[in-house]
């Protein structure tokens, strides 16, 4: 499978900041493997919590050890380092409706969105009219906005790989931590 156009486009342009949340193992080589990152570059930024900033592509991966989670936090909008392009390339629509999924289980629901079907983006609709088309379309990604129980909203372009642009990175972020219940860095 080749990258698709909203990964190397995305709609936010210059000003999205990519972020992802996934999986790793707990050994100190599993996890040095996955992120091709070496633990000695990472320092800690709370109770099992790891990060390392780096270069290039610029940005930062925070690790959680023993929940088994990595995430990545892009100081560009094309900071994709090696796992993340990874997840890309090999993510399946189901990625999408997970993360979706996972969101409104803790309190943060689409409201209106444009899917990327076919190599182009459909007309921005709301939520339950581009929720009923996610389950029967070959999607590629998703931009739209998301909204909290305290009313704050962020958009979001979620593509395979459950991989994430966001306006608001330090709002998605949150989101994505309480979605895979993961404490916040300190």
């Amino acid at each position: 499978m080749t990258l698709s156009a909203p990964s190397l486009h995305p709609r936010l342009a210059d000003n999205g900041t990519p972020v992802s949340v996934f999986r790793v193992g707990t050994a100190c080589s599993e996890i040095e493997d996955n992120l091709e990152l070496s633990l000695s570059q990472m320092h800690p930024v709370g109770d099992g919590i790891l990060s390392a900033r780096i270069d290039v592509p610029q940005g930062e991966w925070l690790v959680w050890v023993e929940a088994e989670f990595a995430m990545w936090v892009g100081g560009r909008v094309d900071s994709l380092p090696a796992p993340v392009r990874r997840r890309l390339e090999h993510g399946d629509v189901s990625d999408i409706v997970e993360l979706l999924n996972a969101l409104a289980d803790v309190g943060v629901w689409l409201r209106e969105a444009a899917l990327f079907v076919n190599e182009n983006w459909t007309p921005s609709r709301r939520a339950s009219l581009v929720l009923s088309e996610l389950a029967t379309e070959m999607v590629s990604a998703l931009s739209g906005i998301f909204v909290d129980r305290s009313g704050r909203s962020a958009r979001l372009e979620v593509v395979r790989g459950g991989i994430c642009w966001t306006d608001h990175p330090t709002l998605a972020i949150q989101w994505l931590l309480e979605a895979v219940d993961l404490p916040v860095p300190q």
